[in-house]
């Protein structure tokens, strides 16, 4: 798990590296849908009624992510 948010720090950092708007808040939506995602699992867990509707942020944050990535090497 901590490896795992060493390379999130990493992408976020080399994100900011570029200097390109799009890509920098696409890497913070890609950061925030996975600490939502870790938050809903290893905090609240899958019982939590909160659970859901913190999957729906999850989708909505992570694809927003990809679409900006997407675009700004498009």
């Amino acid at each position: 798990m901590r490896i795992y948010v060493v390379f999130i720090i990493a992408m976020a950092a080399t994100a900011f590296g570029t200097g390109d708007a799009m890509v920098i808040l696409g890497a913070l939506l890609f950061v925030a849908s996975d600490s939502l995602l870790g938050w809903g699992m290893f905090r609240l867990g899958e019982d939590h009624p909160s659970y859901i509707p913190n999957a729906y942020w999850v989708w909505v944050s992570y694809i927003a992510a990809q679409v900006l990535i997407f675009l700004a090497f498009a």
